[in-house]
C-alpha cells in the first residue's frame, strides 16, 4: 500500500487511508446501536455534527485535515496541554479523537507530529434528516401533522404531539393513556364509596 510522506522531517507515518477512516465509522454506528437500540441509525456519520452543534461532536475520527494522526488527550508528548475532563463533551478523555473544546470553534487535536502542534479535523455540519431532531440526530419527531419536521434541536411540533405522545418535544410515550386510566380508576373508587355510603344510610333508616 502506498504511504503518503506529510513531512519531510518527521519519522512518525501520519497517514490514515481512507479504509482505516470507514472502520472507524462503522465502529462509531455500532456503538450508537448499542446505545439506541432498534432505533434507525442510518443518520450516523463519524465526519459531521449536527444543526450547527460543533461543540456536541462525540464521534471517533482521529486525523487532522492534512492526514496527521491524533494525539491522545491524556498525554503531554509530543505537546503538552492543559485539558483534563470537564473541557470534553462527553466528560471523559476521548481517547485522541477530535473534539471541539471551549477554546475552539469546531473538532480539532494535537498532532503526533512534534513538529505540527495542532491542526482542525475535516468535520463538517450537517443537518438532522427530516424526522429527525437532537445534538446527535437520536430522537425521532412524533408530530400529531405526520408531514410535519419537527424542530432539529428539540423536537417541538407546532401541530402538537401525535396520538399516544406527549411532553414538550413529544419524546413521552402512553402517558395519556395513564391519565386516562388512574382518572377512571379515581372514578370507579368515588363512585364505590358512594354506593358504601347509601347502604350505610339506608341500615340506619330501617334500625
Amino acid at each position: 500500500m502506498e504511504r503518503l510522506v506529510i513531512d519531510v522531517f518527521s519519522d512518525v507515518d501520519v497517514t490514515e487511508t481512507k479504509y482505516a477512516i470507514r472502520r472507524r465509522e462503522n465502529a462509531l454506528v455500532e456503538d450508537v446501536r448499542r446505545d439506541f437500540g432498534d432505533h434507525d441509525v442510518s443518520f450516523v456519520t463519524n465526519n459531521c455534527f449536527y444543526n450547527g452543534q460543533a461543540k456536541n461532536y462525540m464521534g471517533t475520527l482521529a486525523v487532522t485535515n492534512n492526514n496527521y494522526t491524533c494525539q491522545r488527550w491524556e498525554t503531554h508528548e509530543p505537546h503538552d496541554h492543559f485539558y483534563t475532563e470537564t473541557d470534553f463533551p462527553e466528560q471523559t478523555i476521548p481517547e485522541n479523537y477530535c473534539r471541539t473544546t471551549p477554546v475552539s470553534a469546531r473538532p480539532w487535536c494535537y498532532t503526533t507530529n512534534k513538529y505540527k502542534r495542532w491542526e482542525y479535523c475535516y468535520i463538517n455540519n450537517c443537518n438532522c434528516s427530516s424526522g429527525r431532531f437532537g445534538n446527535n440526530c437520536e430522537y425521532e419527531c412524533h408530530c400529531a401533522d405526520q408531514s410535519e419536521a419537527c424542530e432539529i434541536t428539540n423536537g417541538k411540533c407546532s401541530s402538537g404531539c401525535a396520538q399516544g405522545w406527549n411532553g414538550f418535544n413529544c419524546q413521552t410515550h402512553g402517558i395519556a393513556d395513564k391519565h386516562i386510566h388512574c382518572h377512571c380508576k379515581k372514578s370507579l373508587e368515588s363512585i364505590y364509596r358512594n354506593e358504601q355510603s347509601q347502604q350505610s344510610s339506608r341500615k340506619l333508616d330501617w334500625s
